[in-house]
């Protein structure tokens, strides 16, 4: 069966980076570097890839760019639900500060701990609804073009300070289960903007001829 993996994003690929689309900045903070954003800068805006949706072009899409950016193709309610539920368990434990929205508490042990997050957050009831939603299920069905499609039992909720970051990585190193029938799907729970952080990819790094020994070793 062909599998999808979640990392599911409480806060907020090389050609050239490429980040996720927000209110538009001039520049953006990748690592310690802040970086001009725009066509033909350091960093350019990921290509829309939802008008390709029931026209059978996003496979392709995939093949050429290595990424499908998707918007607004998940239940908003669902995704709110989501988020409040997790928030409410993250203020209780003093991880995030109360009434600051999604703000990592500065004070606690754990708040650049990108692991200390708790496991069984992300299977919550309202977790699940939205990860195991039969929206969800659909996509992946059309972008993987097949029927038999399950998500892996383990689902990662992750919650990054502002400031820092996950590094740039493979996902596959970690959680292909020795198949390459699978995508990550990144879901933010709420609006991401420049200044708040998202989701950077290398765009055809899965092709290009510049990361070929990249994907002989790291991510083989």
């Amino acid at each position: 069966a062909n599998f999808v993996n979640m990392k599911i994003d409480i806060h907020r690929a090389l050609e050239r980076p490429q980040i996720a689309h927000g209110p538009m900045a001039t520049t953006c903070r990748i690592g310690a570097h802040d970086l001009t954003v725009g066509p033909g800068k350091e960093v350019q805006l990921m290509r829309p890839a939802t008008e390709l949706l029931g026209q059978k072009g996003l496979q392709q899409r995939l093949r050429d760019d290595g990424y499908l950016y998707l918007q607004q193709v998940l239940p908003r309610d669902l995704v709110a639900a989501a988020r409040k539920a997790v928030l409410a368990a993250l203020e209780s434990s003093g991880m995030v500060l109360k009434g600051e929205n999604g703000k990592l508490n500065p004070e606690a042990n754990c708040a650049t701990d990108q692991g200390a997050v708790p496991a069984s957050l992300a299977r919550s009831p309202e977790m699940l609804a939205l990860v195991e939603s039969h929206e969800l299920k659909q996509l992946m069905q059309e972008i993987l073009g097949s029927e038999s499609v399950q998500t892996l039992d383990h689902k990662w909720l992750r919650a990054v300070g502002h400031g820092e970051n996950s590094g740039f990585h493979t996902d596959s190193v970690y959680l292909n289960k020795g198949s390459r029938e699978g995508l990550t799907c990144w879901i933010p729970l709420g609006d991401v903007d420049l200044r708040l952080g998202g989701l950077c990819v290398v765009g055809r790094s899965h092709c290009d001829p510049s990361f070929d020994k990249v994907r002989q070793t790291y991510s083989a």
